[in-house]
């Protein structure tokens, strides 16, 4: 078991990575497709409160890491409040790890917020992921033909199209490693690595849906894997939905299966403004 010390610094390391790769998305689309979008992004310490006011999507209107550094205050939410009422979101969530002060999640209840449910962050070290061929080629991708993998991301989770120029922009962006996984010429899937300090945040892994269950995402991942130690990453973090009774996340079940091990669970709270 690792001692208390060790996992506190790993927590960190977790939470940190997460939030730079976050932080560095919401300011990698161009002015005019963030101005008329409404993609934003606000530091409050340590914390990043990101906005993506036309997309009614609770992934992309979320903050990470309030409270990790200072001792948040009912009037410190409210604040919060007001920035995602201004910027017209109908709803946003705040995401609660260990690292946050303990009474952040009644600040949270108390401000009219809901608890919704949990996240698992994962992690793994770099050693090799062993897996049977399956015949998908994995390609790092970027420069012109970097909107094939913003499309893959956009329609896997049933983003808006101008999602497909915004993630398209992480591929040709430094500290970021896109890849698309192809069946023979046709690309099926897709996922991105972003690195920080000696952290490799693994995220945006999406597989079209007519192909799903020919071990794309297990490809991506090896490919990912082997190139984070590569770059000298020390340890590999993902996010994925909580599996549990009456509710499946087959990407919960595929990190495990890859090697990846439960970190912490991340509690989230929604506030509607509807």
């Amino acid at each position: 078991m690792l001692a208390v010390e060790t996992q506190d610094q790993t927590l960190q390391q977790l939470e940190a990575a997460e939030a730079a790769a976050w932080g560095d998305l919401y300011t990698s689309p161009r002015a005019g497709l963030a101005d008329s979008t409404g993609i934003r992004l606000i530091h409050y310490g340590k914390a990043v409160i990101s906005i993506a006011a036309k997309a009614d999507i609770l992934a992309l209107n979320r903050v990470i890491g309030f409270g990790s550094e200072n001792y948040v205050t009912p009037e410190d939410i409210e604040w919060l409040k007001g920035v995602y009422r201004k910027a017209k979101v109908r709803r946003f969530f705040v995401q609660v790890s260990p690292n946050e002060a303990d009474e952040l999640p009644t600040f949270l209840e108390q401000a009219g917020f809901r608890y919704h449910n949990n996240w698992v962050k994962l992690h793994r070290n770099t050693a090799p992921l062993i897996q049977n061929g399956n015949g998908l080629h994995v390609h790092r991708i970027g420069g012109k033909n970097a909107e094939i993998f913003g499309g893959i991301v956009a329609e896997g989770f049933d983003w808006p199209g101008y999602a497909v120029e915004w993630m398209a922009s992480l591929a040709n962006r430094e500290n970021w490693q896109c890849y698309v996984a192809c069946d023979g010429e046709a690309p099926i899937a897709a996922a991105a690595m972003y690195f920080h300090d000696r952290t490799a945040w693994i995220g945006f892994a999406a597989t079209l849906k007519n192909h799903r269950g020919k071990g794309a995402q297990a490809a991506l991942t090896s490919r990912r894997i082997s190139d984070a130690a590569a770059k000298g990453a020390s340890i590999i973090a993902v996010e994925t939905g909580e599996d549990r009774p009456g509710h499946s996340v087959p990407s919960h079940r595929n990190m495990v299966r890859f090697g990846f091990s439960e970190a912490y669970k991340i509690r989230n709270f929604i506030y509607d403004f509807e």
